[in-house]
Order: structure tokens, then C-alpha cells, then sequence
């Protein structure tokens, strides 16, 4: 309790500046959301943070809005997102253990609140790379931990070494692409730096699923890499420090990948026949939000006995969906993914007529994040994890920032026939 006294004024500092600026509520929520300080200073738990975070970032914001007299954002992928937590209420009242469900439509409910500040007062490119910066620096601690500590961070969001590789594979393109198109020398050698690190932190993972998800990373940079050569010159890098680094234990692990036969995979594959089941019996809404788990036992096959696979999960993201909000949940939740990836790649083909290598950037780096994000999740039960919810944040920020600038009569020149003018994008 010593600790929280001693915050208590530059709690009420950073208040005031919230107050001031939503925004930096905003940035202080993710770097909450992937640190996780109470969880090194436990007297810090009982005061939800988060939730005070968003409260204190939602008045702020809304007193701004007032005052300026500005217009509420409203892209359509907010009703997919709304909707999506509509359906995640629904399950309260149908599923087994609705205090879970609850728990989740809380937390989704206040990312939605922020999510939704971050999409309107993103003016400036310069916010949205800050917000870059916080993600990158945060992952860097956390991978520098992750590789001194056998593969893991010391929070909850990374201390399995699965979701450790997940995570950094999610940051990887952000690296690589702010290296290439990096304007100053320091620039590029801290790119590079976090590049390096962020692979290595993968390999120190020993994780199967890490390992796929970076190889569908590489080769998305490559594919996507403005300069092939320079691009294959820094995978080379890449890979002369990881056989460097990799034990041979590690290599051995990898090769057991395309074996279906071994208990991991045939285990795997339990679960989402698990997870099939649960969508006929329920395939509306689901089992309920994070009730797979307490749902297993009734459902999968394969086991001596049921009963020891209580609380497990699905091992994989797409079944999590099925299972736990039905048809309805997986509509939602592959409609706000393409409508995300289309964006982007609207945006990046008025940015490659436009010349502005700023909007590249950062389309092809959240792209690359969504490739490491949904490869690693193969077999992975990330469905309330916040990286894909970054991911889109990132990627309203950005579309919002396009509408700044067209109000401000500055639109994208584009010779597409596509689009015109960037308000189409909206």
C-alpha cells in the first residue's frame, strides 16, 4: 500500500492532464493494457486501473467534443463493433457461468470506449506514431524480459511462451517497415535494433505456432517491400543472428510441426471437434463469452476421461469464435476483419499514387501485424486478447487522420479508379 500512497500525486497530475487531453488517456490505456504494472506492484490490482482509465478519458474526451463543437466519427466498422459486444451481452443472460461473460463485456466494453476516443481525436500523424512508439517500446522491455526469462514475460497477457511469440509476431512489421522507410540513420539502427530483438524473442520462445506465425511475417515483408534486395539483405541478418542465438533443441522442436500423429496435434484437434459440437448445439450466440472452457468436458472426445479437460481451451481463435458467440459472433468478427484489411489496402494504394510514404508505412505495418496476429492465433485462444483490437484502433486512427486532412482541403491525389479522394475510404 506504500507504493499506491506514493502515487497518489502524480495520480491526481495525470488526472489533470487526461482532463486536458484525452489523448494521452489513450496512450496511457495500452501501455496499461500491455505491461500490466499492477501485476508487479499487486498493491495496485483492486484499483482498476483500466476501467478508470476509460472513465476518466471518456469525460475528458466527451467534454472536448462539447466544447469544440466537433462531429462524432462514425465509420461503418463501429456498428460490426458494437455489435459484436452486443452479441458478447447477449450470452449473459443464455450462458452457464454469465459472471465470466460479464467480465468480458466489461473489458470489450471499455476498450470500445477507447477505441472509439483514439478514433476521433487522432488528428495529427504524429499521434498516431506516438502511439506506434508506446506499442514498440513497451514490446521491447517485454521481449528483452521474455528472452532473459526462458521464453516469457513476467505478466498474464505473455507468460506463456505461445502467446509471448504472438505478440511479438504482431510487432515485428512495425519494426521492419518504420527501418525502411525510416527518415534519419538513428532511426534505422533503432528499427533495426527492435527488428533483431523481437525475432530472437520469438525463437527464445520455443513456440511451433511462433514459429509459423514468423515465417507468414517474413514473407509478408518480402512480398511487400518496396526494395526486394534490401529486404531479403535484412531477412539474411535475421537469420544469421537467429542460428546464432537458437539452441539445437530448438530446431528439433520445429521439425515436429508437420507430425499430426504427435499428442499436441491430435490433442488440438479434440478441441475443435470440441468446439464444432458446441456451435450445433448453440449456433446462434454460442456457449457463451469464455465459457468454452466449463463447456469442454460435455463436448470433447478423445480423453479417458472428460472430466480432467475442464477450463481447457480451444487452441485455436476461429474455434473460440464458433464455439462461444456462434454464427452471429463469427459474422461480426470476420466482417470487422475484412472490413479492417480492405481499408488498409485502399489506403495504401492512394498513398503509393499520392507519394506519401507515411500512410504506407503504417497500412503496410498494421497489415503485417494482422498476418502475425492471425497466423500465431492458428492455434492459440486469443479471441479477448488486445492485439487485434489495437490492430483496428490503429486502423480507424488512420482512416480518421485521411478525413482531418481532406477537411482541411489537403485530399490524396489518386489515378486510381478505385477511389478518388479519401473520403471514400471513410
Amino acid at each position: 500500500m506504500q507504493y499506491t500512497l506514493i502515487l497518489i500525486f502524480p495520480a491526481i497530475v495525470g488526472f489533470l492532464l487526461i482532463m486536458r487531453n484525452p489523448y494521452l488517456g489513450v496512450l496511457i490505456y495500452f501501455w496499461f493494457q500491455y505491461l500490466r504494472p499492477q501485476e508487479y506492484i499487486s498493491a495496485l490490482r483492486p484499483l482498476r486501473l483500466g476501467m478508470l482509465l476509460g472513465v476518466v478519458s471518456l469525460v475528458s474526451w466527451a467534454f472536448n467534443m462539447a466544447v469544440k463543437k466537433k462531429k462524432l466519427y462514425w465509420p461503418r466498422f463501429n456498428w460490426l463493433f458494437l455489435g459484436y459486444i452486443g452479441i458478447i451481452g447477449l450470452t449473459v443472460f443464455s450462458a452457464a457461468n454469465n459472471r465470466m461473460v460479464y467480465e468480458v463485456f466489461h473489458m470489450m466494453s471499455v476498450f470500445f470506449v477507447i477505441f472509439l476516443i483514439s478514433s476521433n481525436v487522432s488528428t495529427s500523424m504524429k499521434q498516431i506514431k506516438m502511439m506506434v512508439w508506446l506499442l514498440l517500446i513497451t514490446h521491447l522491455y517485454l521481449a528483452f524480459e521474455g528472452i532473459s526469462g526462458g521464453g516469457r514475460a513476467n505478466n498474464s497477457l505473455m507468460g506463456d511462451e505461445n502467446d509471448f511469440a504472438l505478440a511479438l509476431n504482431t510487432m515485428i512489421p512495425f519494426t521492419y517497415f518504420m527501418f525502411e522507410y525510416a527518415k534519419t540513420k538513428l532511426q534505422k539502427y533503432v528499427s533495426m535494433t527492435m527488428l533483431i530483438v523481437f525475432s530472437l524473442g520469438v525463437v527464445s520462445s520455443m513456440s511451433r505456432g511462433g514459429w509459423v506465425g514468423f515465417m507468414a511475417v517474413l514473407l509478408f515483408l518480402i512480398f511487400q517491400s518496396k526494395r526486394k534486395m534490401v529486404s531479403l539483405a535484412s531477412v539474411a541478418v535475421i537469420g544469421v543472428a537467429i542460428i546464432a542465438f537458437a539452441p539445437s533443441k530448438y530446431w528439433d522442436e520445429i521439425q515436429t510441426i508437420s507430425d499430426t500423429s504427435e499428442s499436441t496435434a491430435r490433442t488440438r484437434l479434440n478441441y475443435w471437434k470440441a468446439a464444432g459440437r458446441m456451435f450445433l448445439d448453440y449456433p446462434i450466440v454460442g456457449v457463451g463469452a469464455n465459457n468454452g472452457g466449463i463447456r469442454m468436458p460435455q463436448y470433447v472426445t478423445g480423453f479417458r476421461n472428460s472430466g480432467t479437460q475442464w477450463g481447457r481451451t480451444f487452441h485455436g481463435t476461429l474455434p473460440q469464435v464458433l464455439a462461444e458467440l456462434g454464427g452471429l459472433g463469427m459474422i461480426a468478427f470476420l466482417g470487422m476483419l475484412f472490413y479492417a484489411i480492405s481499408k488498409l489496402r485502399k489506403i495504401r494504394l492512394l498513398s503509393e499514387d499520392n507519394g506519401d510514404t507515411d500512410y504506407k508505412m503504417l497500412a503496410n505495418s498494421i497489415l503485417g501485424g494482422f498476418v502475425g496476429y492471425m497466423v500465431s492465433a492458428t492455434f492459440l485462444s486469443t479471441l479477448y486478447y488486445p492485439q487485434i483490437w489495437t490492430l483496428y484502433t490503429l486502423t480507424i486512427m488512420l482512416m480518421f487522420h485521411i478525413r482531418t486532412e481532406k477537411i482541411k482541403k489537403k485530399p490524396l491525389r489518386s489515378r486510381s479508379k478505385i477511389s478518388t479522394a479519401p473520403a471514400e475510404v471513410d
